[in-house]
């Protein structure tokens, strides 16, 4: 069983030639934070996403399901911001992390624009 190296993870499948899992690289390198660091995010959120407030779960990808937690971050500055679900991370990125393109789509829903 090929078991990932980072202190803390407890997935079973490795990156292939890698001693660590897909998780692991993609906190610890693209965000800068361990998977203990981003499992205490999730926890200090009460396991919720901080947008809809739905329940969210890491698995062992960075997955597409509507309850899949993921790391999102400023695309400027880098700095993570919190844990949300796929919709919710998905939908502020497609708006280019812009708050007043977000108060127009906000409008834009409720009918007034």
């Amino acid at each position: 069983m090929k078991v990932c190296l980072n202190e803390g993870c407890v997935n079973t499948s490795k990156k292939p030639n890698h001693n660590y899992c897909c998780s692991c690289i993609m906190a610890k390198h693209r965000y800068g934070i361990t998977i203990p660091e981003r499992d205490a995010m999730l926890y200090e959120q009460g396991g919720l996403c901080r947008i809809c407030s739905k329940e969210v779960f890491f698995d062992k990808t960075a997955g597409s399901e509507a309850n899949t937690a993921n790391i999102d971050h400023c695309h400027d500055s880098g700095k993570v911001r919190g844990i949300l679900c796929w919709p919710c991370n998905t939908g502020i990125g497609k708006l280019q992390d812009n708050p007043e393109l977000l108060r127009l789509a906000a409008k834009y829903i409720e009918g007034v624009l």
